[in-house]
This record gives structure tokens, C-alpha cells and sequence, in this order.
């Protein structure tokens, strides 16, 4: 705003406090920000900052001198690890950026052997037809799999009434469908433990995106093929390997494979049409609910759905 002409934010002040809104305050410069537009900050809820064309110091001392006034800070263009380990250091909240959508590829032997033991729990759920023994004998090597199964199982939603302890009986009233989900809801999140949250929640969000489409896109007994496209569309970001190598011992459907690596069809529509919905790219979001026939109106609901339930699975 204009000097002195700083009406607009007094406003958004009054409907702040009357009627709950929160004020954002987008495309600010640390670095040219005049005292008198001081005002702007005393009304502002959140600060986005562009960390790729903003000082480091000015930044910094940005924070340092307005952090303890109740504003929080998302910083915008994250585009590698060191911006988001450095941004993160400063004191912002909130990230934003390609960095949560790019793999970090490293050297093979740098994996950490857990993630592999993750991998194989991953591969012998996605076999057609699932090795009980198998996947009991993955979930023995780690207690803490054990325990969560049986919590899981013995929780009051399943309302059982005897108590669940062993393994096999766990899988067996779990059943296939929801042993299945289970399970790579629980690799998943092992898997991206040294990575930042915010990327194991956007996949649960793409991943319940994708299986919420299948019945609007007329797939409806693939749901769960599009639920794994999901998973798997980021697990390379996850893991730091490429796709190629994950997917060379993963069992899963040819259409879910051709779409991941980018070849054409019905899945590849569904998947592009998530992840430009995550990134807010509205003319093709149109254009692709146009061509496969989609109930525009009915997006926005499964996209909050999805947010909704990941939120939740994150929490249990």
C-alpha cells in the first residue's frame, strides 16, 4: 500500500476479530520493508517470505525481530534439502516448494538397511496373492510392527469382543483389502521418517485422491490399485532411489506401472489430475474432469476428504 494509505488492512483487522478470519500476507521483501508499513504486520496472521530471492541475513533478522509478535512464517520456492534444513533452522512453520516433490537420489549403500526391510514388506503385499507367512515373518523382525497391528486390531472401532494376540489371527480379521492398506500406511511412514512430514502426508493425500476417483472414473473395483499409484508416485522422493529400481521388485498392476512411469492411459489421466490439483493448475484440472467425464463439483469435496483422512492416519 501507498504511504499512509493503509485503510484496506485496518478493515481486515475489524472482520479478523468480528468474524474469525486470518490475515496472509503474501510476496513480502524483508529487505525493502519500510517501518511505516509496520501496521501490515500488527494485523497479519501468517508471512510468506521468497527465500530464493530474499538475503539469507535479511531473513534471518527478519524472524529474529518480528517472530515473537504471534506471527508465523511459510517460506515460499523450498527447492532443495539445504533450503529446507536452513528455512526450517530460521524459525519458518510452514513450507512450500518443489523440493517436497523431488527425489534426493542417493548412493545405494546409503540406504539404511530398515528402509529396505520396509521395501520387501511393500513387495509382499502387493503380490496377487499375499504370503501370510511371509509377511508374519516381516512383522516378527519388528516389534513395534507387532504392537502397532495389535493395537490396530484390538482398537474400539473394530468393536471386537475377545481380545486379538497373535499375528496370523490379526491379518486374517483385518482381511486382505484393508491388510493391504494397512500395511502401506505403516511402511510408508517408516520409510519417511528422516524425511520432512509435510511429504508423507502429501502422499496419504494423493493416495485416498486417487482411490476416492475410482468410482466417479468407472474403476471402481481398481480402488486400491489407485490408492498404491499414489503411494507409489512418491516413494522414490521417500526413499531417495529411482522409481526404475523400486519398481523392478514391486508386484504391482501394469496399468498403476504404466502411468507412474508416464505412458498414457486411464490411471495416468487420474494421476495427473491429482497432483495438478495439488498444485493448484485449474485450467488443466478442468480440462482433464472434461475428458474423462468427472463431476466437476464433487473434486473439491474428495480433494478435502482425502486431506481429512490422512490428517487423521497420520495422528493414529
Amino acid at each position: 500500500y501507498p504511504d499512509g494509505q493503509l485503510g484496506m488492512p485496518c478493515l481486515l483487522l475489524s472482520c479478523r476479530y468480528h468474524n474469525g478470519f486470518k490475515w496472509f500476507l503474501k510476496d513480502l521483501h524483508p529487505f525493502d520493508f519500510s517501518p511505516d508499513r509496520l501496521p501490515l504486520l500488527e494485523v497479519a496472521d501468517m508471512v510468506k517470505i521468497d527465500i530464493l530471492h530474499t538475503p539469507k541475513n535479511r531473513q534471518r533478522h527478519f524472524l529474529e525481530q518480528h517472530g515473537g509478535n504471534g506471527l508465523t512464517f511459510l517460506a515460499e520456492k523450498v527447492e532443495t534439502q539445504e533450503d529446507y534444513a536452513y528455512a526450517r533452522d530460521f524459525g519458518y512453520s510452514f513450507f512450500q516448494g518443489y523440493f517436497f516433490s523431488k527425489p534426493l537420489i542417493v548412493a545405494k549403500q546409503d540406504v539404511p538397511g530398515i528402509k529396505f526391510h520396509y521395501l520387501r514388506m511393500l513387495q509382499e503385499i502387493n503380490r496377487p496373492d499375499i504370503d501370510l507367512q511371509q509377511l508374519d515373518d516381516i512383522i516378527r523382525h519388528d516389534v513395534s510392527l507387532t504392537f502397532k497391528l495389535l493395537k490396530y486390531i484390538n482398537s474400539p472401532f473394530f468393536g471386537l469382543q475377545s481380545v486379538v494376540t497373535s499375528i496370523q489371527h490379526a491379518m486374517v480379521v483385518l482381511g486382505e483389502k484393508e491388510l493391504r492398506k494397512w500395511a502401506c500406511l505403516i511402511a510408508l511412514g517408516r520409510l519417511g521418517e528422516d524425511k520432512p512430514a509435510e511429504l508423507v502426508v502429501n502422499t496419504l493425500i494423493r493416495a485416498r485422491f486417487c482411490e476416492s476417483l475410482a468410482p466417479l472414473a468407472g474403476l471402481p473395483t481398481r480402488s486400491q490399485d489407485l490408492f498404491l499409484m499414489g503411494i507409489f508416485s512418491n516413494v522414490h522422493v521417500i526413499v531417495g532411489r529411482p522409481l526404475e529400481e523400486i519398481l523392478e521388485t514391486i508386484p504391482i498392476a501394469e496399468e498403476v506401472k504404466a502411468a507412474l512411469f508416464g505412458r498414457h492411459n486411464r490411471f495416468r489421466e487420474i494421476l495427473e489430475l491429482v497432483v495438478a490439483y495439488e498444485k493448484g493448475n485449474w485450467p488443466l484440472v478442468t480440462e482433464l474432469v472434461i475428458r474423462n467425464h468427472l463431476p466437476e463439483d464433487q473434486i473439491p469435496v474428495l480433494y478435502l476428504q482425502a486431506v481429512e483422512w490422512a490428517g487423521q492416519s497420520i495422528r493414529a
